[in-house]
């Protein structure tokens, strides 16, 4: 069984492209940006950023990551955030 990350991720665990919005000290407009799906990412890195993102101090960035991840798993958007086990999202 795989551990479970801490939340937030370290940022130099976050692939580089998506550091900018990841990063809880970077502009929250950014952060923003992600957090409501205008970040054009998909897969496992959409599932670390999500995730990065509902940890975020800022509650209007954790809860926007919050809606979209839960939206986009129920609107077929990504079957990486769809229940169960994720099939190649993560490799």
């Amino acid at each position: 069984m795989l551990a479970t990350p801490e939340l937030p991720i370290p940022l130099d665990a976050v692939p580089e492209p998506l550091r900018r919005f990841a990063d809880p000290n970077g502009p929250t407009a950014a952060r923003m940006m992600a957090a409501r799906g205008m970040v054009p990412v998909k897969g496992g890195d959409l599932v670390l950023l999500l995730a990065q993102l509902t940890a975020d101090a800022d509650p209007g960035v954790s809860k926007s990551a919050g809606r979209y991840a839960r939206r986009a798993s129920g609107d077929g958007a990504s079957p990486c955030l769809r229940p169960g086990p994720p099939s190649g999202c993560l490799a």
